[in-house]
């Protein structure tokens, strides 16, 4: 088993689910940082449980109960507030022990191979695709983004279901209402997740949930059989919501981590592999873990190599002379990310071939002091749990960033760090 596969069986064993089952069972030494978390999201507010779990931050991770967790959560957080860099040295942290540090490469196969534009491949390729399959990392919005820049081009190509394991119980109603909001999933709190989920219902997709929930307690003998249970699960899911209905349907399944891996192992199997013999489809499976970490080390050797070899602003994946695509244990197309470039405190990836724009934090909105700050945007007319089209924390000292809006017209509010909403307005993106 590979390096790359070692890591991903170890963060799909060891699940936020299953960590939070776990410490509201043991008997809690510090406030229930899951609790913190929740409460904040619940009233929009993403700022008051970031800094207090950073304020405490070291006595959580002190904690045999809390110290899986809150690295976790921390980096989902930094990450919903345009945080992306603190947001990867979270989750690079807490993996360090796990992720062996690897030497650089001095070569490698993809050296024969042509560099591709990774959008239009992809919509080539799926035109003859009944079932895409393309992964995240959780602490990554990139992904996010990427998958939301490919909705229009595959809708065009026949795709009507995206299909997404965070959605939850919710999906019957987030297709009626249009919008996702705070308990529509977990990751789908995230700004850029869950305007992917609003424009792929303008668009005119069908979303689908298919997560596999079912509280399990692996026997001694057969120590994976829980992992096994929930990939079969998801796979299982997936085929009903959808192919039993409707054996023709195109669909794009945006998974977590390595769901999409087409692999069996002695006693379990990723989703994707399970997909495939219950459903008789053959998923066409994405990989965009070749994208940046919150330092070089972190990273994987060939994404190192090939952003030192070659030169490119956008996603890119390598096609050899034959034909054949370069493909990752498991996946059948790799996605390579550029490193990120900033503009106006903002990524360039945030522009997503120009569905958003920068676009000023008005002054009005700016207050009075000194203390750190978030600029929050919501599409107008939606309700108050709705999710953020965009928000960015302001720090004192520092350059005022912009927002990062589509068309249309939205509220604007700023909150303190006390979660109090200090000021309003409204901004409308022609």
């Amino acid at each position: 088993m590979t390096h790359l596969i070692k890591a991903l069986c170890f963060t799909l064993l060891f699940t936020l689910a299953t960590q939070t089952i776990e410490a509201q069972q043991a008997k809690p030494d510090l406030p229930n940082p899951f609790e913190i978390y929740q409460k904040g999201l619940n009233e929009n507010n993403y700022l008051q449980p970031l800094l207090e779990l950073e304020r405490n931050e070291a006595e959580y991770m002190r904690s045999p109960m809390w110290s899986g967790l809150v690295p976790d959560l921390l980096a989902y957080l930094n990450s919903y507030v345009g945080r992306y860099e603190k947001g990867y040295a979270y989750l690079d942290k807490r993996f360090e022990k796990q992720l062996k540090p690897q030497p650089d490469l001095q070569s490698s196969p993809i050296d024969e191979y042509e560099m591709r534009d990774a959008l239009r491949s992809i919509v080539s390729i799926a035109e003859k695709q009944q079932v895409v399959m393309i992964n995240e990392e959780h602490d990554a919005p990139i992904h996010r983004a990427f998958t939301t820049r490919l909705l229009p081009h595959l809708y065009a190509k026949g795709f009507r279901y995206l299909a997404a394991e965070t959605l939850g119980g919710d999906s019957e109603t987030l297709n009626k209402r249009g919008y996702p909001v705070q308990n529509t999933g977990f990751y789908s709190v995230d700004p850029v997740f869950g305007d992917m989920l609003r424009y792929a219902l303008e668009l005119g997709f069908t979303l689908v949930w298919y997560e596999h929930q079912e509280r399990c307690v692996p026997p001694a003998d057969k120590p994976n059989a829980c992992q096994e249970a929930r990939e079969r699960g998801q796979a299982q899911n997936l085929y009903n919501n959808i192919f039993k209905a409707d054996p023709d349907a195109k669909v794009l399944v945006h998974v977590g981590r390595g769901h999409n891996q087409k692999l069996k192992f002695d006693d379990w199997a990723m989703m994707a592999w399970h997909f495939r013999e219950i459903s008789k489809i053959e998923p066409f499976s994405i990989n965009q873990m070749m994208s940046e970490r919150s330092e070089p080390g972190f990273e994987r050797p060939e994404y190192r190599y090939v952003t030192k070899t070659r030169k490119f602003a956008q996603p890119v994946v390598f096609q050899a002379k034959t034909g054949e695509w370069h493909k990752g244990n498991g996946f059948d197309l790799v996605v390579f990310h550029p490193r990120t470039q900033y503009t106006m405190g903002r990524p360039d990836w945030l522009k997503m071939d120009g569905r958003r724009k920068p676009v000023e934090i008005p002054k009005k909105l700016r207050p009075k002091t000194n203390g750190i700050y978030l600029v929050q945007a919501f599409v107008q007319g939606e309700s108050a749990d709705a999710i953020p089209v965009d928000q960015i924390i302001v720090s004192p000292g520092q350059p005022v960033p912009v927002l990062m809006l589509p068309k249309g017209s939205f509220n604007l509010r700023t909150m303190d760090e006390s979660g109090k909403v200090v000021t309003q307005g409204t901004q409308k993106v022609r």
